[in-house]
C-alpha cells in the first residue's frame, strides 16, 4: 500500500468517479502502489528528501496522484480521434498506459537539473565501467 497517497486522494483530485469497492478503485490502489515505487526508483528516499526540506510530503502526494489521473484520463489509451471534420490528438507517453514522473513531477520533488539517472551503486559503476585488462576502468577519469 502506498505510504504518501491512497485512493481518497485520487477520487479528491480527478473529476469522475471512483466507486467505493469497485474494480476501478481496487485498480486505483494497484497503480498507486507500482507509482510510488517508480517515484522511489527515481527519488531515492523519499522521507529523506522531505526531511532535508528538498519537497514537502504534499507535494509528493500530488506527483502520485498526477501519475494516476494522468491513466484515468485516457484509460483507453487512445492517440488520436476523428469525427466529421474535427480531430484530436493525445500525448503518445500518456496513452502508453505507462506510470512516468514528468519534468514538473521532478522539480516538486527537488530533483532540479536531472535530465537523466545516476547510479551510485558500486555495482552499477562496475557495469558501466568495466575493467581493462591491466586492472584500469574504461570511462573513468583520474
Amino acid at each position: 500500500m502506498a505510504d504518501f497517497a491512497d485512493v481518497q486522494d485520487v477520487r479528491d483530485r480527478w473529476e469522475g468517479d471512483i466507486p467505493s469497492g469497485s474494480d476501478l478503485e481496487a485498480r486505483v490502489q494497484v497503480r498507486l502502489d507500482d507509482a510510488e515505487a517508480i517515484l522511489i526508483q527515481h527519488a531515492g528516499d523519499v522521507q529523506a528528501r522531505i526531511d532535508a526540506g528538498k519537497t514537502t510530503a504534499h507535494l509528493v502526494k500530488v506527483v502520485l496522484c498526477d501519475m494516476i489521473l494522468r491513466l484515468l484520463r485516457n484509460a483507453s489509451g487512445i492517440t488520436q480521434e476523428s469525427a466529421g471534420p474535427f480531430s484530436r490528438s493525445f500525448d503518445a507517453a500518456v496513452a502508453s498506459g505507462k506510470l512516468f514522473l514528468i519534468r514538473e513531477d521532478r522539480r516538486r520533488l527537488g530533483m532540479k537539473g536531472q535530465a537523466g539517472s545516476v547510479s551510485l551503486s558500486e555495482a552499477d559503476d562496475a557495469l558501466a565501467c568495466p575493467l581493462r585488462p591491466n586492472g584500469d576502468q574504461v570511462g573513468w577519469i583520474a
